[in-house]
């Protein structure tokens, strides 16, 4: 008779938040993706990274006139006409909460979004003007 040596496993990071996407009115939860499948079996998002990155594949951006993204041209951001989750809720299923209404994290993405535009063309405005004040101070 031989004996099966079962190593001991080292200690496992433990999950702090699992985030769910749920549609009320079906009674369902998002399987994820750009077509999002949905079950009475969820996909779990185990960050809010992760659950925000597969959100934001349905933010659309609009650019509208001006020649340069950094100077005059302006950024528009909406949701994409198949957004699938219009009146959905995220929950996080360990501490087993309600967390939000994905149109109001859409909202705070948008925003925040606007605000990076908004120092990024600051940034490289000043960019620009540092270059043309040395070339004017080098003649």
């Amino acid at each position: 008779m031989s004996f099966v040596n079962i190593p001991i496993l080292p200690k496992l990071p433990t999950v702090k938040n699992a985030f769910v996407i749920y549609d009320p009115k079906t009674e369902k939860y998002s399987r994820g993706g750009m077509t999002p499948s949905w079950s009475k079996k969820p996909k779990m998002w185990t960050g809010w990274g992760p659950l925000k990155n597969h959100l934001a594949m349905f933010i659309t951006i609009e650019y509208i006139g001006g020649w340069s993204k950094f100077v005059d041209r302006k950024t528009k951001y909406g949701l994409a006409r198949n957004n699938p989750y219009e009146d959905c809720m995220i929950y996080d299923i360990v501490t087993n909460s309600y967390i939000c209404r994905v149109k109001d994290l859409y909202n705070e993405m948008i925003i925040a979004r606007e605000e990076q535009d908004k120092k990024d063309r600051e940034k490289h405005l000043n960019e620009m003007l540092n270059k043309i004040k040395k070339i004017n101070d080098g003649d």
